[in-house]
């Protein structure tokens, strides 16, 4: 049996990544003199989230094998995800979404599609339109 602590290590040196780039939506904030600390809150908590994984995953072999690669490919999609999604959590955007039971399901869609998007912001726009054009295929 493998050991998968390397992989649980990286993706702890992966989060406290997240947590400082995390720091960076804050400055703003600060900048337009916003109230909300969200961004602040969750960049503290997952920097200490990545710092213990990280520590309590020390080990000296740092070699991936190929089942291990693609654990922590799945597991670093999902942490990154999970913990992208904790300044929307943390936010007003709760007063928003109307159904208790979704909310968690709703924020985390929020975190993982703007940690991986490509398009920019004027496709949102024209969403509706592509959508109805595309019933017609």
């Amino acid at each position: 049996m493998t050991s998968n602590k390397t992989v649980f290590f990286i993706i702890g040196i992966l989060l406290v990544i997240l947590g400082i780039f995390m720091m960076i939506p804050y400055g703003i904030q600060l900048i337009y003199n916003e109230d909300s600390n969200s961004f602040l809150a969750s960049s503290i908590i997952t920097i200490f989230i990545g710092i213990l994984t990280v520590l309590s995953n020390l080990k000296k072999e740092k070699q991936l094998n190929l089942q291990q690669a693609f654990l922590f490919s799945t597991l670093a999609w999902f942490a990154i995800a999970l913990f992208g999604s904790v300044p929307f959590m943390l936010s007003n955007l709760n007063r928003y979404i109307s159904i208790p039971k979704t909310k968690v399901i709703i924020i985390y869609f929020l975190g993982s599609t703007n940690l991986s998007k490509k398009t920019n912001n004027n496709n949102i726009d024209n969403a509706g339109t592509a959508v109805n054009k595309n019933k017609n295929i």
